[in-house]
């Protein structure tokens, strides 16, 4: 009866001793030739046996070396199937390593990404300190669209916008404080350009929103002011103070404004003008020409319509004569 399991019969072909025997012997019979045919090729009796033997010593050793290499590939074919539970363990082997290369890349790219937003996130308070909020709402865009946080880009975008609106508000702030400034000193020619232009730079601003109004408040309390200094330095009779005075209420009171002010400055004017004439006649008196050509110049200039006006213009290329004169001997003398 037949073995059901029949052992498996040995590779057909030549064993590797045999192989190996096989190619030694052709390799020895080739070199013992050739040795035999040295010394007779140096005679030239014997040139025709040298050749063939070297030939044949050629010849012999190609055929034991192609005997060889014929052996070995038979060898490795009959062995590859007992070579078969190696190459899975070996793919097996550089899988493992595959996986290991591409768990290091992951990690690697993990800790890139967590570097990455950390110098995200310290340029984001850097650039709200310094005030640059384009930039930072650009990392905001950043920091949810590239690495998906969103919530935390949030809270970034409305720390930017608080921070943004805040120094809007600050600068606001100093441009109406400077608006102010020049408003209590009654500067409305530089004042209402500069609210006009308030009002542009800053139209969103709370503060701003009625810079009209505080304009034209402070005109009115400006005008409150200059009317109750004028009337007090009219009746101190403190004329020089009451004629600036009258400069600045014709120049920001209108027509109506000052009716109620017309008498008293008049008033003013005439006082001011005697005072003038008296300190002009006085300066004649004493012969202080130089004094009396001071004076009558004031006159000339404040009142240069009056009567005063008229009689200083006939005398003054006198007074100027004598004033020379009078400076020339007391320089020498």
């Amino acid at each position: 009866m037949a073995d059901s399991n029949p052992t498996p019969a040995p590779p057909a072909g030549p064993t590797a001793r045999t192989l190996a025997l096989g190619g030694i012997i052709a390799i020895l019979v080739a070199v013992a030739i050739h040795t035999s045919a040295a010394p007779a090729a140096n005679t030239a009796t014997n040139a025709t046996q040298t050749v063939i033997q070297t030939v044949l010593s050629a010849g012999l050793g190609l055929v034991g070396a192609l005997f060889w290499v014929t052996g070995a590939l038979r060898m490795a074919v009959a062995g590859a199937g007992q070579a078969g539970p190696v190459l899975p363990e070996l793919a097996a082997r550089l899988d493992a390593i595959n996986a290991n290369v591409a768990q290091a890349d992951s990690v690697k790219r993990v800790h890139h990404r967590h570097k990455d937003l950390e110098l995200i996130r310290t340029t984001l308070a850097q650039d709200i300190l310094d005030k640059q909020y384009e930039a930072a709402l650009t990392l905001v865009r950043e920091l949810a669209d590239t690495y998906g946080h969103v919530e935390e880009a949030e809270e970034f975008r409305a720390k930017v916008n608080e921070a943004r609106a805040a120094a809007y508000e600050e600068k606001a702030q100093a441009a109406l404080e400077q608006l102010d400034t020049l408003l209590a000193a009654g500067d409305f020619d530089k004042g209402v350009p500069l609210a006009n232009r308030i009002s542009r730079t800053f139209p969103d601003s709370s503060k701003v929103g009625n810079i009209g109004e505080r304009v034209k408040h402070a005109m009115e309390e400006f005008k409150k002011k200059l009317e109750a200094e004028f009337r007090h330095a009219a009746e101190h009779e403190d004329v020089d103070r009451a004629m600036e005075l009258i400069k600045q209420i014709d120049r920001h009171f209108t027509r109506q404004e000052a009716e109620a002010l017309v008498e008293i400055a008049r008033s003013v004017i005439h006082r001011k003008k005697d005072n003038l004439v008296v300190r002009y006649k006085l300066a004649l008196h004493d012969k202080e020409w130089g004094t009396a050509v001071d004076i009558g110049e004031q006159i000339i200039g404040e009142f240069p319509n009056g009567q005063a006006a008229k009689d200083v213009r006939r005398h003054m290329d006198v007074l100027r004569e004598r004033a020379t004169i009078s400076e020339k001997y007391s320089t020498t003398g």
